[in-house]
């Protein structure tokens, strides 16, 4: 599966422009300003059910890697698509892989409290990449394994 990286220099660019508090952080109508810049329409209230996937604070304020991350994940999926969402979400270099550390973070948001030995297992079994990464087809496969 081929997946659209984000065009970070634009993505900076339309981050400083919507900062108008120049906080290095962006509010929601900041937010939502700039991702029209994008041609998403996203209102507040959406953002927030999104915001859990490139944070971990329960109010919106994104850093700009958190939204180039943002914008990575919604020009890949739809917001149907939750397996993919969470692919992308714990694809936080938009490499198109996720390692081990974004595998665990997946499972912790499902609500499972896998053991260190446990997802060492899961990779070894599962990693389809040299680097010992997961495409999205091998998590996929674990997501569908999990939720079956």
């Amino acid at each position: 599966m081929q997946l659209k990286k984000p065009d970070v220099k634009k993505c900076k660019n339309v981050f400083t422009k919507a900062n108008e508090t120049e906080t290095g952080k962006l509010k929601p109508l900041e937010l939502v300003n700039a991702l029209k810049e994008f041609n998403l329409n996203f209102t507040v209230d959406e953002l927030r059910d999104l915001n859990p996937l490139v944070s971990t604070s329960p109010v919106i304020t994104l850093s700009v890697e958190q939204f180039i991350h943002l914008i990575y994940i919604i020009e890949n999926t739809t917001t149907n698509d939750t397996t993919k969402m969470m692919f992308l979400s714990a694809d936080t270099t938009q490499s198109g892989t996720i390692n081990r550390a974004g595998v665990e973070s997946v499972l912790k948001k499902m609500g499972a409290s896998p053991k260190t030995q446990q997802i060492d297992e899961l990779m070894e079994a599962l990693a389809d990449n040299k680097d010992g990464t997961l495409s999205y087809e091998a998590f996929k496969g674990l997501i569908d394994g999990l939720m079956g």
